[in-house]
């Protein structure tokens, strides 16, 4: 495959992000072997430093990038400035892969896209919830206007080495450094701003290429997904999830066996998650109606929370009153 797999990662031994990029990896090697696709990382210095000296199987299959970062940043800012710079520091095409997803299928239809920026629909529908413009920092209360542009997910970006698609990331790149200032550090608010604000198209992509699995209308594309996005939760979403098997990886060096096995029949098991009725699924299920109620009518949701406050109250209140009749009653019994 000619287009280049880059990935971005900036990871402590606090966190398991090293260990979920393995996952991708090893789920990407079983497509694309190292001498038929060049993967690249980019990282800061110090995840490079502390994974230089341990992990050197991991490092010979990758080509490491680690460029400069402004001092003072923290982890989910380095992050996300690595991630929209990466278009200044790569030399050919890349499709920029999230360390939470899990490749399905070989990706070289890669090789055949037509845009200079690609990507899947936020959410599979495009559209930005209420709730994200709402809660924008008082400097950016004046993106509201955002509502109206179509909204892709950062999860899977495709870029040609272009002028336009350079034009893009560094549109994108200051505009994140903006709304981090602001105290926005995530980077789909600047992405989306990118979008309203470039000359430059995306290029919608099916969703197969970044299904989104939380999202209820990622069940169109599960059985044919090329890269499944399961986000990163603090509760796993299937089996090779679970933090024994982080830990088996953390341990080890590698990804375990018993995972790679599982990483072969990924599709089947977000099929079985999806019609799963164990406790973990049907609570995440409900938080989710609560969630969407939340983003589709904030007001509303603000409305249910004072009423079920009021609603707590008056029962114990009533609780309270019912013991003080028990007891006079008692009394004179």
């Amino acid at each position: 495959m000619n287009t280049k797999i880059v990935y971005v990662l900036v990871s402590s031994e606090v966190d398991f992000y090293f260990e979920m990029l393995q996952l991708s990896l090893c789920s990407l090697r079983l497509y694309h072997p190292k001498e038929d696709t060049e993967v690249l990382v980019a990282m800061d210095r110090d995840t490079y430093l502390r994974l230089v000296n341990k992990t050197a199987a991991f490092l010979d299959d990758i080509t490491p990038i680690i460029p400069e970062i402004p001092q003072g940043y923290t982890t989910m800012q380095r992050s996300r400035y690595l991630k929209t710079k990466l278009r200044e520091l790569l030399v050919g095409d890349f499709l920029y892969l999230d360390i939470d997803t899990i490749v399905c299928r070989p990706l070289n239809e890669a090789d055949s896209f037509k845009g200079d920026i690609c990507a899947v629909l936020d959410n599979h529908k495009g559209q930005i919830p209420d709730n994200q413009l709402n809660g924008l920092p008082s400097g950016l209360k004046r993106w509201k206007k955002l509502k109206g542009t179509t909204a892709y997910n950062s999860g899977v970006v495709y870029s040609k080495d272009t002028q336009d698609a350079h034009c893009f990331f560094r549109l994108w790149h200051e505009l994140w450094k903006y709304t981090s200032s602001q105290g926005c550090n995530y980077d789909q608010v600047s992405l989306r701003k990118t979008v309203q604000e470039s000359d430059i198209k995306v290029q919608e992509l099916d969703g197969i290429w970044n299904c989104q699995v939380i999202c209820e209308s990622s069940i169109d594309y599960r059985k044919d997904a090329k890269v499944i996005h399961y986000f990163h939760f603090k509760e796993p979403l299937f089996a090779i999830l679970s933090k024994d098997c982080l830990m088996k990886i953390r341990k080890d060096g590698e990804v375990p066996e018993e995972c790679i096995e599982q990483l072969k029949l990924s599709n089947s098991l977000f099929d079985t998650i999806s019609v799963s009725t164990d406790n973990f699924l049907i609570r995440k299920k409900v938080l989710r109606q609560f969630w969407d109620l939340y983003c589709d009518y904030p007001r509303f949701f603000v409305f249910l929370e004072h009423f079920s406050s009021i609603y707590k109250n008056v029962v114990a209140c009533l609780w309270h009153l019912r013991q003080w009749i028990r007891k006079i009653f008692h009394f004179h019994l």
